[in-house]
């Protein structure tokens, strides 16, 4: 397993589930409460264009996976509102600020099996990794699995739904 999955997984809880795993938390989220749907959250870039409407460039850039449910979202950080969530993402990572202007923000339905698939689209010193940059380490993904039932079963008044 590469350094950075195992220094992930040893470190603390928010950091591995919000930093490389979300996918993993939320896949746990939903086996824990059947009613809860999985979402993507997204940035769309769009070209700056004169007089013409925008056009779409590039692919989407995924940027979270969370559990949803009755409108609200759900991670390790507990449930939260989408754009709230976004707005506080962009700060964290400003070399995105410019995407205010010039990106889409895009929350729709996902696909556990698309998440999980085991075509790796890209490795580096990481790992495999999904083509929306989702690690997919086998030993990384079943050890963060883990973590995260464990997490929710010790916390599920913070989960459950409302």
């Amino acid at each position: 397993m590469a350094p950075k999955l195992i220094d992930l997984l040893t470190g603390d809880i928010e950091t591995l589930f919000t930093n490389g795993a979300c996918h993993v938390f939320a896949r746990a989220l939903i086996n824990q409460f059947p009613e809860y749907g999985l979402k993507c959250a997204r940035l769309q870039q769009w070209a700056q264009s004169t007089g013409k409407p925008r056009q779409k460039f590039g692919r989407e850039r995924l940027v979270h996976v969370y559990a949803y449910h009755e409108g609200a979202m759900v991670d390790v950080t507990g449930r939260g509102n989408e754009n709230q969530w976004f707005d506080s993402w962009l700060e964290k990572n400003p070399h995105y600020t410019a995407c205010m202007v010039q990106c889409e923000r895009v929350f729709r339905r996902c696909s556990l099996k698309v998440l999980f698939t085991t075509n790796a689209c890209q490795v580096d010193e990481n790992g495999a990794k999904s083509c929306d940059g989702l690690f997919l380490d086998a030993d990384f993904l079943h050890e963060a699995d883990g973590k995260a039932k464990r997490h929710i079963l010790a916390n599920l008044q913070k989960y459950c739904p409302a």
